[in-house]
């Protein structure tokens, strides 16, 4: 058995599946573990352990209770996008009306993930009156 961490992209009120970021990097040496999950198939089975770290999380309450409407920014590099992809999808699915802004970097323009998710996410909450993402 051979283990690695990766982040969740998915948020929790999904139960269907699990979404990870992970990026193949196959120069000076590619990762093994990386490497068979690029070429497994559909019904492959991989098994997944308990969580290593702590879920980030933010809290729609300030200590004092009340609804806590401050913009919110995430900052990520690479596959670090992974848990600010969960809190889009969430804030779009339970309609939270705080700004959210997403800066993302990456080497190159083509090593930036979900620019579609954003893109489609920012031109939603535009068409329902909310502040861009």
């Amino acid at each position: 058995i051979v283990r690695r961490a990766y982040s969740i992209a998915s948020h929790a009120e999904n139960r269907d599946y699990f979404e990870f970021v992970i990026r193949w990097v196959r120069k000076p040496l590619p990762g093994r573990v990386t490497t068979e999950l690029f070429y497994a198939s559909v019904g492959d089975e991989v098994w997944l352990g308990d969580p290593t770290g702590t879920a980030l999380q933010i809290s729609d309450v300030l200590p004092n209770g009340q609804e806590d409407k401050r913009r919110v920014i995430c900052v990520g590099g690479g596959t670090g996008i992974a848990p600010f992809v969960a809190f889009a999808k969430h804030f779009h699915d339970i309609n939270d009306k705080r700004e959210i802004i997403v800066l993302h970097g990456a080497s190159y323009v083509d090593e930036l993930s979900y620019k579609r998710l954003f893109t489609d996410l920012e031109l939603e909450s535009e068409r329902r009156g909310r502040v861009e993402f």
